[in-house]
Formats: structure tokens, sequence, C-alpha cells
């Protein structure tokens, strides 16, 4: 198990105590459980931060993390598919930010992203852009946006929190991805530089009223 806690410290000498049992027991650092159960833990880490990150492993220097790196194997039905992302908006800027991309290989793939102010979807079919249509023009930092596709051949629908869905009916589907990268661009770059909260695969083309229902926050 990973196990995780976000306090507010206001104390200049802040503990971490460890114990098992009665959860009202002071904060003495002394404290080593009751009825000689114990608890064994590894790797901990603690940070100035309203949110856990990833592992940091050191030693008696501080190191910098390296980029998070999320992928996952697919089993995609060929004929149709969706995809789900709910993140915390990133900086608006020139460099692109990919949320997620459904990948076969660097000529077949589909993704959205964010590039300036826009969202966006990509769909590339050996080597050739298929869609690349703009869901949100305008979208604002910091907030939780969720977006959703969904595709069929010939038959593209997306849509930002249960707004207006963008369609294309000319498009052919990528050759079958056979893995999600999430918050980068197949581990490699474009990446997001924000937080993602939730990613979903399903294997149907979502209708565009199920589209708007699942990113209605």
């Amino acid at each position: 198990y990973r196990c995780s806690m976000t306090v507010n410290i206001d104390r200049t000498d802040p503990k971490v105590i460890i114990g098992v049992g009665d959860s009202t027991t002071s904060e003495d650092d002394s404290y080593t459980g009751i009825n000689q159960d114990s608890v064994s833990v590894w790797g901990m880490q603690v940070e100035a931060g309203s949110f856990a990150t990833s592992y940091i492993p050191t030693t008696t220097a501080a190191v910098t993390r390296a980029v998070d790196v999320v992928s996952a194997d697919l089993t995609l039905n060929a004929e149709e598919y969706s995809m789900y992302i709910h993140c915390i908006s990133p900086a608006i800027g020139a460099a692109t930010g990919t949320w997620a991309v459904l990948y076969n290989d660097s000529n077949d793939y589909i993704d959205i992203q964010s590039y300036t102010s826009d969202i966006t979807t990509i769909l590339a079919k050996g080597g050739t852009t298929q869609v690349a249509a703009t869901i949100e023009s305008s979208y604002t930092q910091g907030v939780e946006d969720r977006v959703a596709i969904s595709l069929k051949e010939n038959d593209y629908a997306g849509v930002l929190d249960g707004g207006t869905v963008v369609t294309d009916v000319s498009c052919l589907l990528p050759d079958l991805p056979t893995l999600i990268y999430i918050g980068s661009n197949a581990g490699s770059n474009a990446f997001i530089n924000s937080h993602i909260k939730h990613a979903a695969v399903f294997n149907v083309a979502l209708s565009d009223a199920d589209l708007q229902t699942i990113t209605t926050g």
C-alpha cells in the first residue's frame, strides 16, 4: 500500500510519528504502539506541497525527481472506442502538452492535447492527419477540465465539460492502439506539467449525450 496524508504545519519542530493503536495518543515521539503490535514502513517521504508526488529515492542529498511517465497496455475494439481524461489544465503557452494519447506508433495515434490556449484532438493514420479538432479555443489554467472523445471510422466526436460536441465525419481510424500514455507523448516529450485526476478508455463509441454526461462535473 502507498499511504499519504496532507496536513497544515504550524510548529517549528514537526515530527512524523507512526504507531499502531489509539489515534488520540499525544505527539510524544517515543510512542511505540500498544499490545506489541507493529507496522513496517519503507520509503517515507515528506514534501512541502499540497499533494503527494511520486516516490523520490534519496540518501544524504536532495535530488530532482524525474518526470512521471504513465502508460498502460490496451486491448481495444478495432471498430470503435472512446477516451476520457480529467485534468487540471496546464499553463497556457506555445509548448504542446499531451493529456492522454492512444498510441500504436508515431504514425498512428489519437491524442488530446493543449497548445497555446487551445485544447485539441489530433488523429493520425499512417502519418497522415485525419482529425485536427479544436475542442476549446480559450481554456483557463488551473481549473479542472474533463474531455472525452469517441471514435468510429468517419465518425469522431469530442467535448469539453459537457459543452458543445465537436464532430468530424470524414476520418480513418489509426492502426489499432496498443497503449495509452497519460500526461506525455509516448513518454518522451510534450509532458503536460500538470495534474491528471482520472483517465478511462471505453470499448464503444459513446454517444454525444454520454460524452456530455461524463464530462459534466
